[in-house]
């Protein structure tokens, strides 16, 4: 309940009708400065009731459609279906809206999370009609997995100087800033023009409703299989065409790619290696007080159901529960029944949190242990060089393109480019 009443009281204070012209005191000095007074000055985003802005925070879906509706003046709604409405009160409408104009799809399983950078390239592309020359985005390295189309949408804002990546990559599932969202609007207002008429979503053809149903009920059987019959590598791979599936039919995808998806998951299950009865790896885990508990078994990074049959061999296990230190070992299993005796330690609940400027980032979260060691990464943008960085106000030197150091207390660290 509480969560839910933060988001609400979040988002009366950015669209509530107050002053337009707002002096945020945590701006004054921000890099987004002048992109978040052209946004507040025109009404489109606004802060807090103690006049901040907090330009670092992440921003979420949906403020960022209720933001799009009203640029590109969205006021048509489609009718979606959610699991549970009443909770979605206060921005059921744009949800709407958003659904109607065709920029997302809006399924039974949506929620409110902050918006990535991949998200926000595809909806500015679509709604200001965008395409690119170049889709191979040759010059990032982490944009390989992305479909035809997600690549067209962030090429398109990259050459209209909408966007710019991060030396060698554009980190398309990391998460939009209030500041960095500020940016790309501002920008995208004045330097491009939305397409005289509403932009509709476009009508499936006939084939493509075909090849949806079939792709759905396609996915239906891969996940009804009997997995345990199957080898580990073969089931692995049905699973990450399931996935890839999955997220082909949540993004409305042409009838290429529906195909596709169609292709790859029939030729998974031809490709199904029986397998011979395996023998059960059993987990006995333990507290230190000897009680037995329940706990989460990864093996070699995938989920493992405690009693299960596995394949002869070497696996890497991680073993997890809440409050509890994980426990890491390898396991050699051979044709016979094996049970292990697991006890989990208590977790230590000494932990610093380390709040990040833009400009930097952490491989391993935001919150460590006393006197772990932590390696802050700078994303320095191109053409451009480190000035100055700073641990709780403190300037300190860079040598290289990382900064290592023992947490001892709640961190900030900022960094500003020249």
């Amino acid at each position: 309940m509480k969560k839910k009443t933060l988001l609400l009281l979040t988002f009366l204070f950015l669209f509530s009708s107050v002053e337009a012209k707002v002096d945020f005191v945590d701006t004054k000095d921000h890099w987004a400065r002048e992109y978040i007074e052209d946004l507040n000055e025109n009404q489109l985003i606004k802060g807090y009731e103690n006049n901040t802005f907090k330009p670092d925070n992440e921003i979420l879906n949906v403020e960022v459609y209720s933001i799009i509706n009203k640029i590109a003046d969205f006021n048509q709604e489609e009718e979606i279906n959610l699991k549970d409405e009443k909770t979605a009160k206060w921005y059921y409408e744009d949800l709407k809206k958003a659904q109607a104009a065709g920029y997302v799809n809006i399924n039974s399983d949506f929620k409110i999370e902050a918006i990535s950078r991949l998200e926000i390239s595809k909806i500015i592309s679509k709604i200001y009609n965008l395409n690119s020359t170049n889709n191979n985005l040759d010059y990032f390295n982490d944009c390989d997995s992305l479909s035809l189309s997600e690549k067209n949408a962030i090429s398109s804002l990259v050459e209209n100087k909408i966007v710019m990546g991060y030396k060698n990559n554009f980190r398309p599932y990391g998460k939009l800033t209030r500041a960095e969202f500020s940016k790309i609007i501002s920008i995208s207002q004045q330097e491009l023009k939305l397409p005289e008429k509403d932009i509709e979503k476009d009508k499936d053809s006939d084939e493509e409703k075909e090849s949806k149903e079939k792709l759905k009920d396609l996915i239906e059987e891969a996940k009804n299989i009997d997995k345990k019959r199957y080898s580990q590598e073969s089931i692995s791979n049905l699973n990450a065409k399931i996935f890839n599936a999955e997220r082909v039919l949540r993004e409305n995808s042409d009838y290429i790619e529906l195909n596709r998806s169609i292709e790859e998951i029939e030729e998974a299950i031809r490709r199904l290696k029986y397998i011979e009865e395996n023998p059960k790896l059993i987990f006995n885990i333990r507290d230190e007080d000897n009680e037995k508990i329940d706990a989460n078994i990864l093996i070699n990074n995938r989920e493992f159901i405690n009693g299960d049959k596995i394949e002869p061999g070497r696996y890497f296990v991680i073993i997890s529960a809440k409050g509890k230190k994980d426990y890491q070992t390898y396991v050699i299993v051979d044709d016979e029944e094996k049970e292990i005796n697991i006890i989990l330690e208590d977790e230590d609940n000494d932990l610093f949190k380390l709040t990040l400027s833009e400009g930097l980032y952490t491989d391993n979260g935001n919150t460590f242990k006393k006197n772990e060691r932590v390696t802050i990464k700078f994303d320095i943008p191109r053409e451009k060089e480190i000035d100055k960085f700073m641990i709780n106000n403190r300037e300190k030197r860079v040598i290289g393109d990382e900064f290592i150091f023992l947490i001892s207390e709640d961190t900030y660290a900022k960094v500003i480019y020249k």
